[in-house]
């Protein structure tokens, strides 16, 4: 989660292809006084090292897409889709950016980021299978707006396709995503845990890097922001 700066993971998020992607993830250290979203009624998560809540924003494909595990003392959240599991947002049974439909299951946190501010955010993810299709998203800063449509700022996506890794920039003026390619593969990263870090600010210039234990593989990059939108 996003900590403010005062200057199997047993997690996915999107899926393309038929294949069955599980995902770990331990959260730390949040703190965002930006604006509270409305979650009443839906499924939350949260722990006592957590100071951020998420909760379900649509309806998962299957009861357990998304699943407390505890091992030994190491509670997590495991994340898991499989073939035709379709995310409840309604475009994703709809054909779009060349995929027949969408996988998803997906947490969202309960507040926006301030504007103006910068984070530091760490979470260890362990990826148990899957994630050999193109363009999987696994992590991102998304942007909300009732009444327009706005794109993500920031993904963190895996691909087979040659690239590995990469970060996804929103472009300023929200036209389109910026790819930043890393040399990591998913093979790097499978029946492990892993630290991932982003540092990144929400200024009128913002900017983003990316660490993988403790090593910078992208280092400050530019980023968009729709001003339409409000960042979670």
């Amino acid at each position: 989660l996003p900590r403010k700066d005062p200057s199997a993971y047993d997690e996915a998020m999107k899926r393309l292809l038929p294949v069955l992607p599980i995902l770990l993830l331990i959260l730390s250290g949040c703190q965002t006084t930006g604006h509270q979203f409305n979650y009443q009624g839906r499924t939350g998560h949260t722990d006592d090292d957590w100071n951020l809540t998420f909760y379900e924003n649509d309806r998962m494909p299957r009861n357990d897409s998304v699943k407390w595990i505890q091992e030994g003392k190491n509670k997590f959240i495991r994340f898991q889709l499989r073939d035709k599991d379709y995310g409840g947002w309604v475009g994703d049974r709809t054909v779009r950016h060349n995929a027949p439909y969408w996988e998803r299951a997906e947490v969202r946190q309960i507040s926006g980021l301030d504007k103006n501010a910068k984070y530091e955010l760490e979470f260890n993810v362990r990826f148990v299978k899957g994630f050999s299709g193109d363009r999987e998203t696994f992590w991102k800063i998304h942007s909300y707006n009732a009444n327009y449509s706005t794109s993500p700022p920031i993904m963190i996506k895996i691909s087979q396709e040659g690239s590995g890794l990469l970060l996804a920039a929103l472009r300023e003026g929200g036209s389109g995503h910026i790819n930043y390619y890393t040399n990591l593969k998913i093979n790097d990263l499978l029946g492990k845990w892993s630290l991932f870090k982003l540092k990144f600010d929400t200024s009128k210039t913002p900017v983003v890097s990316l660490f993988v234990d403790d090593k910078e593989i992208i280092s400050s990059v530019p980023y968009g922001i729709n001003p339409r939108g409000r960042p979670y």
